[in-house]
């Protein structure tokens, strides 16, 4: 399918052919259609939670003129990331007294069972069914549910109530079948959906960014903002005073006052550096200091470095939230640079969701809000969506606002990134287009990379570390997620335990392997509108990375072009700076050389660094173990051996001679940098 969509400038046109087989799925249908009058409604209590609160929801169904009939009934549907206080009550327990559901009133003339079906990681569902007797008209069930809010906030989180039939539907409207034993199922959901805030809790932890790379005597500005203990927006004001700390002789004023107005947001400044040298900087504050950020003060440097995470989704797919409120938490809360919403293509192909109980556009939401937010300067949004099919998924951006396509593998066109990619590079006769791979947790498959549109890949987001392919590693700690063997790719990227994977399966490195030319990025993949959070979101769960892009400005154009030179870098999160060279080439580029190929690193860290690796073809050629506490390092070594004896030969998208290099740099709070490869070809034209 593919969705014209305008931006909120120009009037919206949409053009949607959905394929036969997903009309049911698709269908735009009226709200009037969902009358609560006939089939219920639904209210919450509180109708407002903190987050990470352990709470008790009560929830007030209200039967419309239909009733419910014996062995019909309703189910809830509880969002993503909300958890019962005792998980093994989930088992068709609900009745019980100690359960964590529990039935508080319901008419003495039925009798209801309720259970709780657990469908993680797509949330949970209530289950009412009427066992004996019949619900009436304006019969009211409370229902109780123990539970502990996610650790996210939202204004709108949404609990769905679906109404079903067991057995003939007994009017026109449109109804879902499900065939089940004991005959056909047919479900719809009411009119209004019922909706709880998440707000942040008290203040707890000072976040701050700035640009962290400036030329001496240069203004800068110190953006910060009070999170609560689990990084979201404090909704208490913090009305006090902060100090800025700094090694270097700063100029300006240093205590920084916040009052209720400022809304735990602030932008403090100007300030100034007139020394050259490199420097730490820290926000002090609330009883705890804020992380401190590297800071070099260099006019020779004429690059900035400017923070990102270009993946994450809302509830206009399979996540939670709005596109406002996530583009908002990436400039307000995370303090990021830049931002993209990628919503999945087979949410977005269902164009059409409730929000405010009225019908609302998706694509066009989603653009409206990227153009909205799209600040140059201060802050850079990129229309985008996620695609995805068994051989991995991909994210697609648009360099402008206007008419942007979703090209769903719902339709049958565009099942398979072949197809995919012609459609896109006739896009981009018309309009800038790139594809950003994303390798964690679903294994990837480098047949189909296309040089014209893949110049980077995701190497590190929530779901772990996509540098090599080992589906047991996705929950582990970050020093065991890098503990297997780099040079072993049968072991690591061509099993699975059950099946023989093809040979262009595998992590970012099996890609560079095989002569793919990508630079190295992160980001969240968070499905709980927080881009750029830097805590995990549960125990179970990794933090989201940050892209880190090294551009003269802070605009759309700016950030895009270096992304195709692949001028970046990848952390699992901390703003460290980095700096990697080979000879006189940079990050993202390649050289030619015979000789011996010196290779330096400059590193700045936001915590001591601990080692630092150098990496050829995939394979750590030298480690270097940095003691003491030093947080900032420069560092080169030498690589002496013949290049023809170490070059890869006939890879599939380079089959003339070459090696790649990059690097990877430890802290001694295990944050991780990888920098962008560089690649080496011989220096004799000839020698191929």
């Amino acid at each position: 399918m593919i969705v014209k969509i305008k931006t909120a400038k120009r009037n919206m046109a949409i053009n949607a052919a959905p394929t036969p087989q997903y009309d049911k799925f698709i269908k735009a249908i009226p709200l009037e259609n969902y009358s609560a009058e006939d089939y219920g409604s639904m209210t919450i209590t509180p109708a407002e939670v903190y987050a990470g609160e352990s709470v008790e929801l009560r929830f007030i169904y209200q039967a419309g003129s239909k009733g419910i009939k014996k062995n019909n009934g309703i189910k809830i549907k509880i969002p993503l990331k909300w958890s019962s206080s005792d998980w093994s009550l989930l088992k068709a327990r609900g009745v019980k007294a100690a359960s964590c559901v529990n039935i508080i009133s319901q008419p003495g003339h039925v009798k209801i069972k309720v259970e709780m079906i657990n469908k993680i990681p797509r949330g949970d569902w209530i289950y009412l069914t009427v066992k004996e007797g019949n619900v009436k008209k304006n019969d009211a069930i409370v229902i109780s549910y123990k539970t502990k809010a996610p650790t996210f906030t939202t204004g709108k989180c949404p609990f769905a109530v679906i109404y079903g039939l067991q057995g003939d539907k007994n009017d026109k409207i449109d109804w879902r079948s499900y065939n089940r034993p004991g005959g056909p199922t047919y479900e719809r959901m009411l009119d209004r959906v019922s909706y709880l805030k998440i707000t942040g809790g008290k203040p707890c932890f000072i976040h701050f960014a700035l640009q962290q790379i400036i030329a001496p005597g240069k203004e800068f500005h110190i953006r910060i903002s009070i999170l609560d203990k689990y990084h979201n927006l404090a909704s208490e004001s913090f009305d006090g005073v902060l100090t800025i700390k700094t090694s270097a002789p700063i100029k300006g004023d240093t205590k920084i006052k916040f009052a209720a107005s400022d809304a735990n947001i602030k932008i403090a400044g100007p300030f100034k550096i007139e020394k050259p040298g490199k420097y730490t900087i820290s926000v002090a504050g609330l009883k705890l200091d804020a992380e401190s950020l590297p800071l070099i003060c260099d006019k020779s440097i004429s690059q900035k470095i400017f923070w990102g995470d270009l993946h994450g989704h809302s509830e206009f797919s399979d996540g939670i939230g709005r596109p406002d409120e996530y583009f908002s938490f990436a400039r307000d809360a995370s303090l990021l640079d830049f931002s993209a919403l990628t919503d999945h293509d087979d949410g977005l192909i269902s164009p059409y969701t409730e929000m405010d109980n009225k019908l609302t556009d998706k694509c066009h939401e989603i653009s409206r809000a990227a153009s909205c937010f799209n600040d140059p300067g201060r802050f850079v949004t990129f229309p985008a969506y996620e695609w995805a099919c068994d051989g991995g998924h991909r994210n697609i951006y648009f360099l402008n606002d206007g008419d942007w396509p979703v090209l769903s593998r719902m339709d049958g066109k565009y099942q398979q990134p072949e197809n995919l990619y012609k459609k896109l590079k006739e896009i981009k006769q018309s309009t800038p287009v790139m594809v950003i791979q994303h390798t964690h947790g679903n294994y990837t498959d480098w047949a189909s990379h296309d040089t014209e549109l893949e110049y980077v890949a995701e190497i590190v987001s929530d779901k772990g570390d996509g540098e090599s392919w080992n589906p047991a590693d996705r929950f582990q700690e970050w020093s065991d997620l890098l503990g297997c063997d780099p040079s072993n790719f049968s072991k690591y990227e061509n099993k699975d335990g059950r099946k023989q994977l093809k040979k262009t399966v595998g992590g970012v490195r099996k890609a560079l392997y095989m002569g793919a030319k990508l630079g190295l990025n992160g980001g969240s993949d968070y499905h709980t509108n927080m881009p750029g959070r830097t805590v995990p979101l549960d125990a179970k769960s990794l933090r989201g990375g940050y892209f880190a892009i090294c551009a003269n400005e802070l605009s759309r154009g700016a950030l895009w072009n270096s992304i195709k030179e692949r001028s970046c870098y990848a952390t699992t999160g901390a703003r460290m700076l980095l700096s990697f060279r080979l000879n006189n080439a940079g990050m993202g580029q390649e050289i030619r050389s015979a000789g011996k190929r010196v290779l330096k690193i400059t590193v700045g860290g936001t915590a001591p660094i601990k080692k630092i690796e150098f990496i050829r073809n995939g394979a750590v050629i030298h480690a270097k173990e940095i003691n003491g506490d030093k947080r900032f390092i420069s560092y080169s070594w030498a690589d002496e051996e013949e290049f023809g004896k170490i070059a890869i030969r006939n890879a599939r998208f380079n089959p003339k001679p070459f090696a790649f290099y990059y690097v990877r740099i430890f802290q001694a709070d295990n944050e991780i940098a990888w920098s962008s490869p560089i690649w080496v070809r011989s220096k004799n034209r000839g020698h191929y």
